[in-house]
């Protein structure tokens, strides 16, 4: 909030340097106005001071209470402000309690039984843990008092909101009418309603944002609340920050002796006002402008998408803040500077509120923490997030890596000298259109010079590049130099190079649920090493372009080579500096799918580890690996790239692929798939399982 604009009221601004003055942290101005405002009602309830509101045919009388709803973390001041707030008003809240505990003993019976129908009032102020009924008596205590309001506060709400149904409705129909009526159980049985009429409530509710933010069911509870009529009444707050305010001694100097003598003046004149004040006058004029004000802002409600947006801003608790702040200014009347003070604060406020009913969950503020640095401690995390535990934070990190896979990026988890750190490996999502490749038109292979980066379609790799007199890489470099110092960790593509172990036919089959650019090499089918056999180069355009240092680039691509289970792969290619040369006299064959899921090979990524889970399984499994080198590196490749979303596809892929195989036997291959299938961390149900190789078997020949 800017302060410059709510100074326009010096006695309300005293009473926040005087806040500010005790406090040991900066004082949130928002937070402690609406505990003024909230002890500012509660006390011109002593005295049933009332708004009358001036119009041509009929005055109009209004109650001014004040309900606010207060979201900050832990070591804001919350209770702190609610506390120097009250402390204005000390003597006429003690001179209340004294009344009320002197009218409950009167109106005991020879028995010594209190009358049902009263509460024994202590304190002026009745925490929300109290029952509905509780709230009742002390309605009528107040009333029968013909002193006093009826004033509800919550230290935290979240701890209690599940069970305030019944509060926030006795709330919402008091603010309206006046009234409250509701049961009591009568000591000489049966139950009996009565009704309380012309009673004042006022509502201090504080809240940290923390739990509604771990446990689902409490936002949404608020959110009912608010929507159902909360909001209407209610001056939200809530404080997006969720930090200790800064140290307020280390900034400002403690006030002197004559603001102190200023203020036990006002604080004199304050009480005296309200002692000795019957009505608040509201005119005509001002609620003109207050209208005309609220027609402007309708506008601005109609193309919210929020669901508060109707509440927010509602003239009548605008109406009900114009006497607080003129009692406060020691005026009758309210002015229009009364209402240039209501209108900046009334917005200030829901501009918070919104935040309040899109409250992060907290795994996505985790996930913000862990994405500002380069790799952080779970220390550092709960230093940035107030009101959350090791445990908390740990249980929610599954939601945390689901976040992350959301918006197409991993989470990254290491452990040094047993400090867990973590990281957001940023991805972007690949376009087909824009595929990243250095080449050079200099085949020697001694030069490192020349490498150009450039981005084109993958339909046109073969064609331009792959099958031409270039070398080619997939990462690009600076200054047009290939090692790896000079890599500049922006990829979309990955190339891995066989020379042995897997067919053209094997590979096309193994790859064919995924976009593919299959490309054979200058050795394909001619003598090398005394083996002749095909040898090829498979390309596949990532998901995601990813930045990977080196080094993780090469443990990556080792644990793809190693997913296919092929000992005989090009295992020099793991450099990200890696060069290929094209083959004009080559052959290629493209196929559309999925994009390769890099992810899934990151390193200590959770996305690897859950693959490494299902291969680990399949290794450590009881059966012996199959015969054939294609089957096992399908079996491997299926568990180490399936997951929930595609888990039904892939399933029906490999299931195809080993019916067809030659090297399982025709019964067996059923089996096998299932294996698969029990592998995996969310395996398919026995029934989808027998449904899918029903299916293979009547489609696959």
């Amino acid at each position: 909030m800017d302060d410059n604009k709510l100074n326009n009221i010096p006695n309300i601004n005293m009473l926040y340097e005087y806040a500010m003055d005790n406090s040991e942290y900066i004082m949130i101005k928002e937070m402690f106005l609406s505990a003024l405002f909230f002890n500012t009602a509660s006390a011109m309830a002593l005295r049933n001071i009332r708004i009358k509101r001036k119009s041509n045919n009929k005055d109009k009388i209004i109650i001014p209470n004040y309900f606010a709803v207060t979201f900050a973390g832990s070591g804001c001041g919350k209770n702190h402000s609610d506390s120097i707030a009250r402390s204005i008003y000390k003597p006429m809240f003690e001179k209340f309690n004294d009344r009320a505990y002197t009218f409950f003993e009167a109106r005991r019976d020879e028995k010594r039984v209190p009358d049902p129908r009263y509460l024994n009032m202590s304190s002026y102020f009745i925490p929300v843990t109290s029952s509905w009924q509780a709230l009742q008596k002390a309605a009528q205590t107040v009333k029968d008092m013909d002193v006093g309001s009826v004033n509800v506060i919550a230290d935290e709400l979240a701890d209690n909101i599940m069970q305030m149904a019944d509060i926030f409705t006795k709330l919402k129909s008091t603010w309206d009418t006046g009234q409250s009526e509701g049961p009591l159980n009568v000591t000489s049985g049966g139950e009996a309603y009565f009704l309380v009429e012309d009673v004042v409530f006022n509502a201090l509710l504080f809240g940290a944002p923390a739990p509604f933010e771990l446990v689902p069911a409490k936002k949404d509870r608020l959110l009912e609340t608010y929507v159902s009529g909360m909001a209407r009444r209610s001056f939200i707050y809530h404080n997006n920050t969720y930090k200790k305010s800064e140290n307020r001694n280390s900034l400002f100097e403690k006030q002197p002796s004559e603001f102190y003598d200023k203020l036990d003046k006002y604080i004199l004149e304050l009480r005296h006002f309200i002692n000795n004040t019957e009505f608040i006058t509201y005119p005509q004029e001002i609620r003109d402008m207050l209208l005309e004000y609220d027609a402007i802002k309708e506008l601005e409600r109609e193309r919210s998408h929020s669901p508060i947006a109707e509440d927010l801003g509602s003239t009548k608790k605008m109406e009900k803040l114009l006497g607080i702040v003129a009692t406060l200014d020691l005026e009758d009347t309210i002015n229009i500077e009364h209402l240039r003070f209501v209108i900046e604060f009334t917005e200030a406020l829901d501009k918070t509120a919104e935040e309040t009913i899109e409250i992060k969950p907290i795994y996505q503020r985790i996930y913000n923490e862990i994405e500002k640095r380069s790799y952080t401690t779970r220390t550092e995390i709960i230093k940035s997030i107030k009101d959350i535990t090791v445990k908390d934070l740990d249980s929610q990190m599954i939601l945390v890596q689901e976040h992350a896979n959301i918006l197409g990026n991993s989470l990254i988890k290491k452990e040094y000298d047993g400090i867990v750190k973590y990281k957001i490996e940023k991805l972007s999502t690949t376009s087909l259109d824009n595929i990243i490749i250095s080449i050079n038109p200099d085949m020697r292979p001694t030069v490192p010079q020349g490498f150009i980066r450039k981005v084109g379609t993958f339909k046109g790799l073969a064609d331009k590049i792959i099958n031409a007199d270039f070398r080619y890489s997939a990462g690009s470099f600076r200054n047009d130099y290939i090692n790896d110092a000079n890599y500049l960790q922006e990829q979309n593509l990955f190339i891995i190079d066989i020379d042995n172990d897997l067919t053209l036919e094997d590979a096309k089959n193994l790859f064919s649920g995924m976009t593919y650019l299959i490309a054979t090499t200058r050795t394909h089918q001619k003598e090398k090493k005394g083996i002749i056999c095909d040898r090829f180069r498979i390309i596949l355009p990532t998901m995601s372009t990813f930045h990977l240092s080196p080094a993780v680039y090469s443990d990556m691509y080792m644990n793809v080579i190693n997913s296919l289970g092929i000992e005989e792969a090009d295992t020099q290619c793991r450099n990200a500096s890696r060069w290929y040369y094209g083959n004009p006299d080559g052959e290629y064959w493209y196929n559309e799918g999925e994009l390769l899921d890099i992810r899934t090979f990151i390193p200590d990524s959770s996305e690897h580890k859950e693959a490494s889970s299902s291969v680990n399984k399949y290794d450590t499994s009881t059966y012996d690996a199959p015969a054939s080198v294609r089957v096992d590196a399908a079996l491997r490749w299926f568990l180490a790239n399936t997951s929930k979303g595609n888990r039904n596809k892939n399933i029906f892929l490999l299931g195809a692929l080993l019916k067809d195989s030659q090297k399982i036997a025709e019964p067996d291959w059923a089996g096998w798939l299932q294996r698969a299938n029990a592998c995996l961390s969310q395996p398919l149900s026995e029934s989808d399982m027998k449904t899918t190789i029903n299916s293979i078997a009547r489609r696959v020949h």
